[in-house]
This record gives C-alpha cells, structure tokens and sequence, in this order.
C-alpha cells in the first residue's frame, strides 16, 4: 500500500511547540519512505518519524530530517505492531519568515500480502534453519 502525506509548517514552530500529523496505515511493514522538501528551505524547516515515542525515521533519538530541494528516499523494515497502526509525523521550523511544505510517500507491505503470499512464512523459515545451524538452538523468533 502506498501512503502519500502534506503538511504545511507554519513559520516559527519550535520544536517545543512540533505539530504532529498522524499517518494512518495498515498492519505490516514498513518498507519505503521517501520525503520531499521543496527549495528554499534552507534547512530551516525539520522533521521525525515516530511510533509512540520510539523513532523510526531517523532512527537515532534527537536527530530529524531536513534539507533544501531534495528528495530523501529510505529503505526500512519497520513492523507496525500495536493497533491502530499508525505513525506520527512531527514537524518543526524554525525560519521566522515564511512557512514551508513537506511531502512524504510511504510503503507498507501489508500484512495480508506477505501472510497469503507464502514467501514470508518460507524466509521465516530458512532465517529460522540459518540460525538453528550457527547457535545450536531450536528456538523461534517471533515476528
């Protein structure tokens, strides 16, 4: 499934003060993002990921997301967990003149999509054998 979000900051928003969106998903993986910050930014304007109060994207705490005409794509793996599946979107800027869009596209591999597939279960499986032959054990991660 393919989610595609806007968010207008309104010009001096601090980080105190960050407006969150909420990115209603689907269970299953998250496996894409791509953000979209239009020229004339000027590294101003900021942004996070966040599941609860673990981040996602970045994954390192106290660090965001900003730039200046670019497109960041990233590639995750990120389970969506706990009901209701969703993500917040928190937004900052600090330029005390104008307000600034960002854009952002995200894929989940929805959990029915992998589970009907079989190929999940089966990469489940060979992890599983992989590392019953390097550690010894019969034990079973739980995705």
């Amino acid at each position: 499934m393919l989610y595609t979000f806007s968010y207008t900051i309104p010009k001096n928003t601090p980080f105190s003060e960050a407006k969150e969106v909420e990115l209603p998903l689907c269970p299953g993986f998250l496996t894409d993002a791509i953000i979209t910050i239009p020229s004339g930014v000027m590294y101003l304007a900021r942004c996070q990921i966040v599941d609860a109060k673990n981040n996602v994207l970045p994954s390192t705490e106290n660090m965001y997301i900003t730039g200046d005409g670019a497109t960041v794509p990233f590639k995750l793996w990120y389970k969506l967990k706990r009901a209701p599946f969703k993500l917040t979107w928190k937004l900052w800027n600090l330029d005390d003149t104008y307000d600034h869009e960002f854009f952002l596209a995200l894929t989940v591999l929805a959990e029915e999509d992998y589970a009907e597939s079989g190929w999940f279960k089966r990469l489940i499986e060979e992890i599983t054998k992989l590392r019953e032959g390097l550690l010894g054990t019969g034990e079973v991660v739980e995705f």
